[in-house]
């Protein structure tokens, strides 16, 4: 089994799947690229019959049940509805800055307005298991790694250690790392549980990806609408 790689350390091989559930035209483009030159000897690739066409969390459980079965030492989960270029995840598990924490994310918005950038701080849960997350999309740099409670899924690194620690005693084969609770998504679910294990969780603002929709939203669309909410700002503060 693979050793256990922990923060400083490189993320080592990755097992890298997609959970398909809405694949998009230039999803597929990007994927083809990826799967040519997006990779290092060594990576494993997870995908089978039980990671695609059914139902959301499912997919994303059963990646992690067959990347705990391989020799890998990172989860890479690439989520169908996003699009970037052939380096991004070289780019993402290359980043000095990205090797402090446990989970990474790449950088990207939400696939509907009002356009809102991932990442954000997690309240206290509810007796339900249920929390709010906020985040203060003024203060949401352009560059560095930027650390969060709460990122998303559509491009992340997972080191393997805590998957594990989630589990804990239970048997893997039992255990649900996403799931949707209340109103919470199963993201919002799976940073709860990581913040209990201890898992420190960033966003790589360098590393952007585009989401689509009924059409792609990028964050350069994001800073743009943040620059004029920040002027905006500060004529009302001069008034």
């Amino acid at each position: 089994m693979s050793q256990l790689l922990g923060r400083g350390e490189s993320f080592g091989r990755l097992g890298f799947g997609v959970p398909y559930a809405k694949a998009c035209y230039p999803f597929w483009i990007w994927w083809s690229q990826l799967l040519l030159t997006g990779f290092e000897p060594g990576d494993v690739f997870l995908n089978g019959p039980d990671c695609g066409d059914v139902p959301i969390p499912m997919a994303h459980n059963a990646l992690v049940r067959r990347f705990l079965e391989s020799e890998a030492d990172t989860l890479c989960i690439l989520e169908d509805d996003h699009s970037g270029d052939r380096e991004t995840i070289r780019r993402l598990r290359s980043n000095p800055a990205n090797l402090d924490f446990d989970i990474v994310c790449a950088n990207y918005v939400n696939r509907r307005p009002p356009i809102r950038i991932i990442g954000g701080d997690l309240g206290e849960a509810n007796a339900y298991g249920e929390v709010t997350w906020h985040s203060d999309q003024l203060a949401v740099p352009r560059t560095g790694t930027q650390a969060v409670d709460c990122a998303a899924l559509g491009l992340v690194l997972i080191r393997r250690w805590v998957l594990q620690a989630m589990v804990g005693g239970d048997d893997p084969d039992e255990y649900f790392w996403f799931e949707w609770r209340g109103r919470n998504s199963q993201d919002i679910q799976f940073y709860r549980m990581a913040r209990l294990v201890g898992a420190r969780v960033g966003v790589d603002r360098e590393c952007g990806i585009a989401h689509w929709g009924q059409y792609a939203f990028t964050v350069e669309q994001f800073y743009k609408l943040q620059e004029a909410a920040r002027k905006e700002q500060e004529v009302k503060g001069n008034v």
